[in-house]
């Protein structure tokens, strides 16, 4: 099955609202491409639930060349990074 790959910490700055939209919208026009998201959740940070956005939570690093390899893409709509 084909997915979108998010891999970090889930926290405001990386701008997984936006992300989540744009899944929404892709979903809306026919393209049900699920969006997996892996990491951990920074303490507070929530996102809102959406149908084709899945999150997966901390992963082994074992794991992270299945899931990279894997995905149709790798996204990164961060705000800034430190």
């Amino acid at each position: 099955e084909p997915y979108f790959l998010y891999l970090g910490t889930l926290e405001e700055r990386k701008n997984l609202e936006v992300l989540g939209e744009a899944i929404e919208r892709l979903w809306a026009r026919g393209c049900r491409v699920p969006l997996w998201l892996a990491g951990r959740a920074r303490k507070g940070f929530a996102l809102r639930k959406r149908d084709g956005v899945v999150e997966l939570g901390w992963q082994p690093e074992e794991r992270l060349p299945e899931l990279l390899s894997g995905a149709r893409a790798v996204v990164y709509p961060s705000h800034y990074e430190g």
